[in-house]
């Protein structure tokens, strides 16, 4: 599941960062199309000192525009010095951000590059297994502490600012000396230290690879090195915890700490805000699964309520979140419910299969209001994972009792077609022809036991399906205009 999400997590935000990437080249573009620098007229970038306030870094045109609007009342004064004030901010990071490199090598050689590197790491790293045992510790901490400062030193040499291509190529090498540094803190840790615990190991790896990273990433763009310093700091946290109690408190740490991260994430920018985000929002899930071994039921409605959360932040009306930071806890939060729920309703349907049933139900209803005062973002999915709990929450009940399974099912299912009939609620009409088609065969099945309700069941069963095929042929035009209203 870890392995999984962790994943997930990487597809979401190379797709998250490639978007903002994009973005930014457009608005890059099309600023230059739209107000092209004269740097004869002043309008461009002074080569001298230009103060916080000076006029000379805003262009000339826009300049122009906030005074004869300001001189005509179209435009407050406050509001054209706060205008003024984010052109000044943007002309300085445009500074920054004009020296960006653009792209000078084939992608296909830049490619073969990575390759060859690739294989030649493998080659030295299976050259010096064959003889890494009979080396005493000295020499093991030499060649990974050697190998650690060679790489990152041939990373510092190597210039950034130039092209794109060498930024990625100082990520790489930057990279490759990750594992190298966590080679060396692992023998440091075993042989010279003695510790004995893989945790105390884990411990050792993750702050030296941490550390490494953190200076290497140093607040610039370098996405893997920031990636990898959140992800050593977590892994630290949590192995700490680990080691100096249960593995349970070790997640409930890792927990603590991804809500830290998310929190300090928005309250302060990051170079990449969307990576500590991704980071801390996986943590709370990864940290609610690690209570699980210890505590299982508990565990899992931990992960399943942090999960809730995670979807709520994302698709109610009224969250905060940017838009980037609502797709990313929308798909954490999705897996974690995927993979928490049936953990939950199996643990405790067991021994009180009502309650939990009762309590399925009672979301699913709250999900059907949610949609019903708009207070979300993606009122159909709410509806289905709503209806779906209101059919399973009856169902759950029959572990315990199959009497109030049966008779709450048929009683939810007429109540969905009633709702159902209700304009723009045609989908809640689905649900309930399908829970007639569930409930009254196991009604009947339940409650006319013995032979004779073989022909009985297929009798009723065919004819349920007979009034299914009819409802939806009259209410498929009616069921088509209201999900497209409500995806539009």
């Amino acid at each position: 599941m870890i392995v999984g999400l962790a994943l997930v997590l990487l597809i979401v935000v190379v797709v998250l960062i490639t978007r903002r990437s994009r973005a930014s080249s457009k608005m890059r573009t099309l600023s230059g199309a739209e107000f092209p620098l004269d740097k004869s007229s002043n309008g461009g970038f002074p080569s001298g000192e230009v103060g916080q306030n000076d006029d000379s870094m805003i262009h000339p045109y826009i300049a122009s525009l906030l005074q004869r609007w300001t001189a005509a009342g179209v435009l407050s004064a406050e509001n054209a010095t706060s205008i003024r004030d984010f052109e000044r901010r943007v002309a300085r990071e445009g500074a920054v951000s004009s020296s960006v490199p653009t792209r000078r090598f084939p992608a296909v050689a830049e490619a073969l590059g990575y390759l060859g590197g690739v294989l030649g790491i493998v080659g030295v790293i299976t050259l010096v297994s064959n003889f890494w045992s009979d080396w005493p510790s000295g020499l093991r901490l030499a060649t990974t502490g050697g190998a650690t400062l060679l790489v990152v030193a041939a990373g510092r040499f190597v210039r950034e600012s130039e092209d794109q291509a060498f930024a990625r190529m100082r990520w790489f090498l930057w990279t490759v000396a990750t594992p190298a540094i966590g080679l060396f803190a692992y023998v440091l840790a075993r042989d010279l230290l003695d510790w004995e615990r893989g945790s105390q190991y884990w411990l050792m790896i993750a702050l030296a690879t941490g550390c490494l990273n953190g200076m290497l990433w140093a607040g610039r763009f370098r996405p893997i090195q920031e990636a990898l310093t959140f992800i050593g700091l977590m892994v630290a946290i949590g192995t700490a915890t680990g080691d100096a109690s249960e593995i349970s408190w070790a997640g409930v740490a890792v927990w603590a700490s991804g809500i830290v991260l998310v929190s300090i994430t928005l309250w302060r920018t990051f170079t990449t805000p969307v990576i500590p985000m991704a980071i801390g929002a996986g943590s709370i899930i990864v940290g609610g699964y690690l209570t699980v071994s210890d505590w299982e039921g508990l565990g899992f409605l931990f992960v399943a309520l942090s999960a809730s959360a995670l979807v709520g932040l994302a698709t109610v009306n009224s969250s905060p979140l940017p838009s980037q930071f609502r797709v990313l806890f929308g798909v954490v939060g999705s897996i974690g419910l995927v993979q928490s729920v049936p953990g939950v309703l199996v643990y405790y349907a067991q021994d009180a299969g009502v309650m939990t049933g009762c309590a399925v139900w009672v979301i699913g209803v709250l999900l059907f209001l949610f949609t019903r005062i708009r207070l979300v973002r993606a009122p159909v999915v709410f509806q289905i994972v709503g209806g779906v709990s209101l059919l399973v929450g009856p169902a759950i009940t029959g572990t315990q009792s199959l009497t109030v399974a049966t008779i709450s099912g048929l009683l939810v299912a007429v109540g969905l077609i009633a709702v159902g009939i209700t304009p723009g609620r045609v989908l809640m009409s689905m649900f309930g022809l399908v829970g007639l088609l569930v409930y009254v065969p196991w009604t009947i099945a339940h409650f006319f036991p013995g032979k004779g309700r073989v022909p009985l069941l297929i009798t009723v069963s065919g004819l349920l399906i007979v009034i299914i095929a009819v409802v939806l042929a009259r209410t498929s035009g009616r069921l088509r205009a209201e999900l497209q209203n409500s995806l539009h």
